[in-house]
This record gives C-alpha cells, structure tokens and sequence, in this order.
C-alpha cells in the first residue's frame, strides 16, 4: 500500500510540475493540460465504484499486484 500511495503521489505531482513546458511541447491548450492534470481524480474515481466488488470475489493480493503490474 506504501508503494501504492507513493506511485499516485509522484504521478499526481509530477504533471503540475511540468505542465508549462508539455503545453508548449505538445501544443496544448489550456482545457487539455488541466484534463490531463484531473486524470488521476478520474482513474481513482472510476476504479472506486468498482474496488468493493472486485475485493469481495479477488484475493486483495492477487488484485494488489495486478494493480500495480498495470499501473
């Protein structure tokens, strides 16, 4: 779980630190920078409503290191 919350922080903290210079790389605009900033919220959001059911059927470890092989 440490490793888990440690991967959603550097993920989550990296995009702020760098949004400047990906817009100007990319060409983005202001609405996709800050939807590729909200995209974590998204991912954690979605994947709640289904956590609780897939905890109820999977093994939490067998889900734990599917989870973070994905990621």
């Amino acid at each position: 779980m440490i490793l888990t919350n440690i991967l959603i922080n550097l993920d989550h903290g990296i995009l702020p630190a760098c949004n400047a210079q990906m817009a100007v790389d990319y060409d983005m605009n202001e609405t996709e920078v800050g939807l590729l900033g909200s995209i974590v919220y998204l991912g954690i959001s979605v994947m709640g409503m289904f956590a609780g059911r897939l905890y109820q059927h999977f093994n939490s470890k067998i889900l734990t290191v599917v989870s973070l092989v994905v990621l």
